[in-house]
């Protein structure tokens, strides 16, 4: 929430103010608070104190990027912050309150929070720009690095749990978020594919599918075309967009495809500047006999275990084709998924390591390649619309993969042995007629009394008023399970709560009906649900809505819950598996939900 800061990446430039002074200042700069002018055209070459080295135990100058949410909330202003898989489990936190950036700020908590990762601040300011920042405190009493600062405008003139808001400078047609960290502070920064009215069969509009990026704070940092209508049949299809690290700087890159002339690449942009750093020609399509084939999807894997490589997809219900890269754009290997595995494909690459070996298989939907891009194991059933790789079953050794089928032939629901592709149960159009097409769904621990987790999806295709909710064992829990409802970890319990589709409504399943729960996520009311993930404050989902500001103007609502929930957890965003579908999730291909396995 650094609303002056602008394409600036660098801590060292973020300020152009300086505290302290030298022997070139007088005693007025010497002064507690007092800040000199440092702006580029004028800086003081001996201006401000200049720490040559940390002192060695002093932990005051390193600031850690600790993802830090501050929000106003019934009973004040709720903080909420990160826990990383390196804390002492054993450490509390102190909150740090201040009105300016460049102080220690003022410690507002009497002894370190150890319930929860949040604090409700009771008496904050009655007006202004607040800021809070947290400081881990081992058992000895040591404070550890400060996070960063989050802040907010007090009087609150918005809902409470409101954190970002991300409006496009373009208003015509759709758009889709990507959240990603551009500038490496740790916060997300988020991406809109703005579509301009390309969708399947639409008419040219003769303008491009475009891209624009903002910081965490909604700042608009830049803007540039992608693909024209002729090479993107659809823009959910075919303009996967990806943000994700690839270099290790702690600054992510944004993964794409861009036309140049009549040519289309697979490039890689810098996130800070839209500029293409790197490319290589994307895979042509074999064939589209099916005249609704040109799906092409994109995704990041660590195929050997160690460092990520780019993976992309060229068509979906035929002959697919497969190429992987490595960051400098080495082409690694190509699978060309024809003849007896053509149409496995599904609305998105799914990544995973099925075998636990460290590194990442390929799930071209119900084939799965191996990191070496050889095939694994298929079951030949062709196209899936869901895909989720779990631990599903309890007590088992292994992963599995959940499949809702949509091939008429081989229409249901299946649960297979990642490591061997062996199918364990399945539920289709061989015993059931039902089953047409099994076209939505997902896979979470929506009821804590049915060990492992819960399946849903559908039996009559687009129409998805036949659901069937399944236990991991493939018995039916509910038939006629209320459409519509997705899984979200709001309230951070050990089950997962429902949303609606406008996701204003919350419920969780008691194994019979879905009761309503208290708070609405989306406080606007309006507008739709778009996707949830762990992106900021404490372990529980944000969620995401598309919808309209006050003024009309179509933009994207990023909501956390204020309601502090007492208990700790890692952040999401610590698991490689996690970092990877939220990289994708839907920029790469179509939404979905990741439940973190027990």
């Amino acid at each position: 929430m650094i609303r002056f800061k602008y394409r600036i990446d660098d801590r060292t430039e973020i300020e152009n103010s300086i505290t302290g002074g030298s022997w070139a200042r007088s005693d007025y700069y010497l002064r507690t608070g007092v800040r000199g002018g440092a702006s580029a055209g004028i800086r003081h070459p001996d201006l401000g104190f200049r720490v040559v080295r940390q002192p060695e135990g002093m932990t005051h100058f390193e600031l850690r990027t600790r993802r830090v949410a501050a929000a106003p909330s019934a009973g004040g202003v709720y903080v909420g912050w990160q826990l990383h898989p390196g804390d002492d489990p054993k450490a509390g936190f102190h909150v740090y309150r201040a009105t300016r950036r460049d102080s220690a700020g003022m410690r507002i908590t009497k002894s370190p929070v150890t319930g929860g990762t949040e604090y409700v601040d009771a008496q904050p300011p009655a007006s202004g720009r607040t800021y809070y920042r947290v400081r881990p405190v081992l058992p000895s009493g040591v404070e550890g690095p400060p996070s960063e600062w989050a802040a907010v405008e007090l009087p609150a003139g918005q809902p409470s749990g409101l954190i970002a808001t991300f409006q496009p400078t373009v208003q015509d047609g759709g758009m889709i978020p990507i959240f990603g960290d551009l500038d490496g502070d740790g916060v997300m920064d988020c991406v809109l594919r703005l579509d301009h009215g390309i969708k399947e069969m639409s008419r040219d509009p003769a303008v491009p599918v475009e891209l624009e990026a903002f910081s965490s704070w909604g700042r608009s940092l830049w803007r540039r075309p992608l693909v024209w209508h002729d090479h993107a049949f659809g823009s959910a299809n075919n303009v996967p967009v990806l943000v994700y690290d690839l270099d290790g700087d702690g600054r992510a890159e944004v993964i794409t495809r861009v036309q140049e002339g009549d040519s289309v690449f697979l490039a890689v942009l810098d996130g800070m500047t839209g500029r293409v750093k790197r490319k290589t020609a994307w895979a042509e399509m074999a064939t589209d006999f099916a005249k609704s084939s040109t799906r092409i999807h994109l995704a990041v894997a660590y195929l050997n275990g160690k460092t990520p490589s780019l993976v992309t997809q060229t068509g979906l219900y035929e002959n697919e084709i497969f190429e992987a890269f490595d960051p400098e754009m080495k082409k690694l290997w190509r699978y060309e998924s024809f003849a007896e595995t053509s149409g496995s494909g599904s609305h998105h690459i799914d990544v995973a390591d099925i075998d636990g070996d460290g590194k990442d298989e390929i799930i071209n939907g119900t084939t799965v390649l191996g990191g070496d891009g050889k095939l694994r194991w298929s079951i030949y059933r062709e196209h899936p619309d869901i895909v989720a790789v779990k631990h599903i079953l309890p007590g088992s050794k292994h992963r599995q993969v959940f499949y809702a089928v949509e091939s008429s032939v081989h229409a249901g629901a299946y649960l297979v042995d990642a490591p061997t592709g062996k199918i364990i149960w399945k539920s289709n159009r061989e015993t059931d007629p039902r089953w047409s097409h099994a076209h939505t769904g997902w896979v979470a621990d929506i009821l804590a009394d049915s060990p492992g987790m819960e399946m849903y999806t559908n039996r009559d295709g687009h129409l998805i008023k036949d659901t069937v909710l399944l236990a991991a064992d493939g018995k039916v829990l509910l038939d006629q399970f209320p459409p519509g409802y997705k899984p979200v970890n709001w309230t951070g319990g050990l089950a997962r709560d429902l949303i609606s589709a406008d996701g204003a409504r919350l419920g969780r399943f008691n194994g019979k009906t879905i009761e309503p729960l208290a708070g609405r996520p989306n406080e606007l009311g309006k507008g739709s649900y778009v996707m949830c993930a762990d992106l900021a404050g404490d372990f529980r989902d944000e969620v995401v809505v598309i919808g309209k500001t006050p003024e009309g103007a179509q933009a994207v609502f990023v909501y956390t819950n204020t309601a502090p929930v007492g208990r700790r957890e890692i952040t999401r965003t610590a698991d490689r598996e996690y970092s990877l579908w939220l990289a994708k999730n839907i920029g790469g291909g179509y939404a979905s939900y990741f439940e973190p396995e027990p």
